[in-house]
C-alpha cells in the first residue's frame, strides 16, 4: 500500500514545522532549503575527500598552516604563487627559501608528471624553518 501524500498532508506537514497558515509558497521556500542545504553539503563532502586523497592539497594545507602559526593571514583560497609573494611581502629576504618553494609546489601541480616530485618537496618542507617577524 503506497503512502498517498495529499496537498492537506503537506499542509499539515508545514504546521508541524510551525507554519501558522502554510501555502504552497512556504512548501516551495521549505523544499528550496532543503535542496540548498543538500547541495552546501554534497560541496562540502567532495572538499573534505579532496584533501584527504590529494597529496598535494594535504601537503600544501600543512604549508598554510605553518605559516599562519608564523603569523601570516593569507585568504584560504590563495594559489601557492600568490602565498609566495605574501611570505616575501611580510618576511623579507629571510624568507626566500619558503618563496622558493611554494613556486616549485605550485610547478608541482602543473607537471607533466604530477606527484613525482612530492617525495623531495615533502622532504624539502621539513627542512624550511618558521620566518619570524
Amino acid at each position: 500500500m503506497g503512502a498517498n501524500y495529499t496537498q492537506s498532508k503537506q499542509l499539515d506537514l508545514l504546521r508541524n514545522l510551525g507554519f501558522t497558515s502554510p501555502s504552497w509558497e512556504d512548501l516551495s521556500y521549505v523544499l528550496l532549503a532543503i535542496i540548498v542545504t543538500l547541495a552546501l553539503a554534497g560541496a562540502a563532502r567532495t572538499w573534505w575527500d579532496r584533501m584527504q586523497h590529494d597529496p598535494w592539497l594535504r601537503l600544501l594545507g600543512r604549508a598554510r598552516k605553518r605559516l599562519r602559526e608564523a603569523g601570516l593571514e593569507a585568504p584560504a583560497t590563495a594559489p601557492p604563487r600568490q602565498l609566495a609573494q605574501l611570505v616575501t611581502t611580510r618576511f623579507g629576504a629571510d624568507a626566500r627559501g619558503w618563496a622558493d618553494w611554494l613556486l616549485k609546489l605550485e610547478a608541482q601541480r602543473y607537471a607533466r608528471t604530477p606527484g613525482a616530485a612530492l617525495p623531495a618537496l615533502r622532504r624539502e618542507f621539513q627542512q624550511l624553518s618558521l620566518p619570524t617577524s
